[in-house]
C-alpha cells in the first residue's frame, strides 16, 4: 500500500524481538508503546485520550492499524524479492539453456542426437524456449514494477513534489534579492527523495530499479511541465528556477543520462525564460534563427513563443 515504507524488518519470536538487533519491534516499554500508538492514532485524526472514552470496538479498530505496520513492511519485502527473482531468472535461463547447452558444449546435442536433423531441431527449440520464457518474464516484470509504482511510490512522489518550483503566491515565480539564495524547498525534496529511493536502489536488482525510476521520472516530468506552463516568472526567478531544476535533475537521475533526456523540454522552457530580449525576433516573437540552428529543439516554435510569454518583465 502507499503507506508502506521500505525499512528494516525485525522478526519477533514469542513476542520478543531479535536479541541481536539494535532495533526493537514489539518488545518496547509501555510508555514508548503508548507514545507510538498515540502518534499513529493522531495521524488518523484520532485522539488517544479521547479514544479511551469511546467504545472498545473503536479502540481495537484503530490499534489494528498500528499493529499491522510490521506485516505491511514484510509484505513489501516479499514483493521486492519476487521482483528481483523475476529479473534474475532471465539471466539464469540464458545461462542454463544457451550458454551451457549451446555455447560451452557445441557438440552436446549433435553427439546425443546424431540422427537426421534432430540436433538442429532441438537447437531451435532450446532457443525458442528461452525466447518465450524471457518474453513472458519481461511482461511480468513490467507489470510488477508498474504495480509497485502505482500502489506504493506514486502518492509519495506527488506529495514530495508539492512545494518544488514554487516561489511565491499562486503561480507567480517572482524572485528577489531576499529569497534568491533560498533553496529550502528543493533541499527538503532532496532529503525526502534520498530517504525514499536509496533503500529501493540498495535492495532492487539494477533492471528493476531502473524500471521503477523511469516511471517515477515520467511522473515527475508530467507534474512539473503542467506547473511550469502555469507560472509567471521574472528575470531573477528564471535564474533561480534553472538552479532548482538542475538540482532536481541531478538528484533524480544521477548518472543516468538516458533519463536526463526526459527533462529536455523542461530545461528548454527554463532556458528561454533566461534569454535576453535581444535574443528574440520582434516580428515573430520567436527566438532568432541563429539560436534556433545552434541546438536541437524539442519545443515547437509555438511552444517557444508561449515559453517567452511566461516572463513578466520582458521589455517587448
Amino acid at each position: 500500500t502507499s503507506s508502506s515504507s521500505l525499512k528494516k524488518y525485525v522478526p519477533t519470536v514469542n513476542g520478543q524481538s531479535n536479541p541481536n538487533s539494535n532495533v526493537n519491534s514489539r518488545a518496547i516499554s509501555p510508555t514508548v508503546a503508548e507514545s507510538y500508538a498515540s502518534t499513529k492514532l493522531s495521524q488518523l485524526g484520532f485522539n488517544f485520550r479521547g479514544a479511551a472514552a469511546n467504545a472498545l470496538t473503536n479502540i481495537q479498530t484503530n490499534l489494528q492499524s498500528v499493529v499491522s505496520d510490521e506485516e505491511s513492511v514484510l509484505s513489501l519485502h516479499h514483493f521486492l524479492i519476487y521482483a528481483n527473482t523475476l529479473s534474475l531468472s532471465t539471466s539464469f535461463v540464458h545461462r542454463l539453456l544457451t550458454i551451457e547447452i549451446l555455447e560451452e558444449n557445441p557438440k552436446l546435442l549433435h553427439d546425443n542426437f546424431p540422427f537426421s536433423d534432430n540436433a538442429l531441431q532441438l537447437t531451435s527449440k532450446v532457443k525458442a524456449c528461452e525466447e518465450l520464457i524471457c518474453k513472458q518474464t519481461s511482461r511480468l516484470q513490467t507489470w510488477l514494477v508498474k504495480f509497485l509504482f502505482e500502489n506504493n511510490v506514486m502518492k509519495k512522489v506527488r506529495a514530495m513534489t508539492t512545494n518544488i518550483l514554487v516561489n511565491g503566491n499562486e503561480n507567480c515565480y517572482v524572485s528577489g534579492a531576499d529569497d534568491f539564495e533560498s533553496l529550502s524547498s528543493m533541499n527538503e525534496f532532496v532529503a525526502k527523495w534520498k530517504s525514499m529511493m536509496i533503500p529501493f536502489q540498495n535492495v532492487l536488482y539494477e533492471d528493476v530499479y531502473t524500471g521503477l525510476l523511469t516511471l517515477v521520472v515520467d511522473y515527475i516530468v508530467k507534474i512539473l511541465e503542467q506547473r511550469i506552463w502555469a507560472l509567471k516568472v521574472n528575470e531573477l526567478g528564471a535564474t533561480k528556477l534553472d538552479r532548482e531544476l538542475s538540482l532536481l535533475i541531478k538528484t533524480v537521475c544521477a548518472l543516468n543520462y538516458t533519463l536526463r533526456e526526459k527533462f529536455t523540454k523542461l530545461t528548454q522552457i527554463v532556458l528561454i525564460l533566461g534569454f535576453d530580449d535581444d535574443n528574440f525576433d520582434v516580428s515573430t516573437a520567436d527566438i532568432k534563427e541563429e539560436i534556433v540552428s545552434s541546438m536541437k529543439w524539442v519545443l515547437s516554435p509555438q511552444e517557444r513563443i508561449a515559453a517567452r510569454a511566461l516572463k513578466v518583465d520582458k521589455r517587448h
